[in-house]
């Protein structure tokens, strides 16, 4: 068996398995539910799970475009989450809800396995050894900081947030490979992308051409499974372009040795990347820009990056050996070593300009680390004297690097063993959800409580007033509105006109609404009953004539 067979069986082996283990807490939710409990398919960020699989609910229901089913307003539609609608193609109803996370979780692990491919791909385009190679996908994947120290300290919290191991897919890797299968997808993409750009770069003439549209196409792929770091596939190289030339700069007047034919290499192929990628780059900036609707989840999707010093205490394990690695790359290969050292440097302080998703501008610079803490250990191993030390202390790095991952794993765990909201919602509740959806038409618009708003449109092609903070536009004006709709203290009148204001066409009661207000819509001459069942009520507004 040839070294490059060994390789890929190795990927197909790690990736198997790794993304077998990240699926054990869904398998244990699904053996937990019954009579009482119906498991969402989610044990970690289950809103922002819902809103996926409400996506793929409306793929199932004709969308080939976004609109978000979390708010009523109008909305121009959008070629983005395009592979949730894509997926929601091959479901339908009867069983929808069950037939969606099944799809999703078969695109989360199929989308894990490509970033594994795409990630042991890149290291290797630095890194000569097969042994450093794994060792760098290893960590990749499934390694983390030193984060999980500050609970020993008493202080889950520090400088203001929690460990980024916790909360940042962007940071590591392995939340995403865990729960958010897009942003795996994206990352795949985008690692395959910038290796590319960097094969093109030492190719000329036709094959320059050929290699510069095939990045674009990849660049392209990046931002279909995520927009923002679509643009990130381009900026890294872009920035890279401009680093390089002003370094071609500095040695033209220092009277050194330049070879601006291998920039100009690396301008054509970012140009001919930008040609085929940069159309729908522009088309999604723009309608972020001027899309209403768009443009309020782009304001209220906040997302600040941590503290310098959790990402020091994040990254502390590997830095050193990043650094010494930078080293010497940056003496042995000028080229190379720009290309990782100001991916890593220039983006690490890219998360603190003044931009709401700031800590999304951290994907993939783990990836960058490792390649930098690869090549000084492959170097230390090359040298008999540091072989041995140089593989004992890799093994303390892999060691050390894993309990963030392993306490997600065994809290996810925890979740998926003992049901309860909002990983579950009550059987009943389901049910209703359920009914609902076969009751009314696609699109309508129900007016409940965020809370129940949250995991409605994962179960019926319906929209709500509001249901997550980041998509339902105005959530904070219409939530507590929606909290005064349902107490006895408002007038039929003042009902009324909020209805009409918001287009809503039915009232769903369930436990949560009651939990709001005392009010009883049976009383509501405007209001007849679709359904009944368990506790839970569908109500048809009759607008007046």
């Amino acid at each position: 068996m040839d070294k490059s067979t060994a390789e890929k069986r190795w990927i197909l082996i790690f990736g198997g398995i790794f993304m077998l283990i990240t699926t054990i807490p869904y398998w244990t939710g699904y053996a937990r539910q019954g009579e009482s409990w119906r498991f969402t398919g989610a044990v970690l960020g289950v809103e922002d799970s819902n809103s996926y699989l409400a996506n793929m609910v409306s793929g199932s229901s004709g969308a080939w475009l976004f609109r978000t089913p979390y708010t009523p307003y109008p909305q121009q539609a959008t070629l983005v989450f395009l592979p949730y609608l894509l997926l929601g193609k091959l479901a339908a109803q009867p069983g929808l809800h069950d037939q969606m996370v099944v799809l999703f979780h078969i695109f989360r692990i199929l989308a894990g396995l490509l970033a594994v491919w795409a990630t042991y791909d890149f290291i290797a385009y630095f890194i000569r050894s097969v042994r450093w190679r794994r060792f760098g996908t290893v960590l990749a994947v499934a390694g983390g900081g030193l984060g999980y120290l500050l609970p020993l300290t008493g202080h889950i919290e520090w400088m203001g947030s929690l460990p980024v191991e916790f909360y940042s897919p962007e940071a590591f890797g392995f939340l995403m490979f865990f729960s958010i299968p897009h942003l795996a997808l994206a990352r795949a993409f985008l690692l395959w992308g910038l290796r590319a750009f960097l094969i093109a770069g030492q190719k000329r003439g036709k094959s320059l051409v050929l290699a510069g549209l095939g990045t674009g196409v990849l660049w392209l792929l990046t931002a279909l499974a995520q927009p923002l770091t679509g643009m990130l596939a381009g900026a890294i190289p872009v920035g890279y372009v401009a680093i390089t030339g002003a370094w071609q700069l500095a040695r033209q007047v220092r009277h050194t040795a330049t070879d601006w034919r291998q920039w100009r290499a690396y301008w054509v192929a970012a140009v001919l990347a930008g040609v085929v990628a940069g159309p729908y780059a522009a088309y999604n900036a723009l309608s972020f820009l001027y899309e209403p609707l768009l443009k309020a989840w782009s304001d209220q999707s906040t997302i600040p990056a941590a503290h310098p010093w959790l990402y020091v205490l994040a990254y502390g394990l590997i830095l050193p050996f990043s650094l010494l690695g930078a080293w010497r790359l940056l003496r042995k290969d000028g080229w190379m070593g720009i290309f990782l050292v100001s991916w890593a440097v220039v983006f690490s302080a890219a998360i603190y300009i003044p931009f709401s998703l700031q800590r999304r501008l951290n994907e993939g610079v783990w990836v960058a680390l490792l390649c930098m803490a690869c090549l000084a250990f492959e170097w230390a191993e090359e040298n008999l004297k540091y072989r041995l030390a140089a593989r004992w202390v890799a093994n303390v790095v892999l060691v050390f690097s894993m309990p963030a991952t392993a306490l997600i794993l065994a809290g996810c765990l925890l979740i998926a063993v003992n049901p309860a909201r909002p990983a579950f919602i009550p059987t009943a509740e389901a049910r209703a959800f359920e009914s609902l959806a076969g009751q009314v038409p696609t699109r309508a618009v129900v007016l409940c409580a965020p809370t129940t708003g949250n995991p409605l449109p994962a179960w019926a092609p319906v929209r709500v007033v509001v249901g997550i903070g980041t998509l339902s536009a105005n959530y904070s004006t219409l939530a507590p509105q929606i909290e005064q709709f349902f107490q006895t203290g408002q007038t039929d009148a003042s009902r009324q006109a909020f209805l009409d204001d918001l287009g809503v066409n039915y009232i769903f009661w369930g436990p949560d609404e009651r939990a709001l207000g005392s009010w009883d819509p049976h009383t509501a001459s405007y209001l007849q009953q679709v359904f009944s069942q368990d506790g839970y009520a569908l109500f048809e507004y009759l607008k007046a004539q």
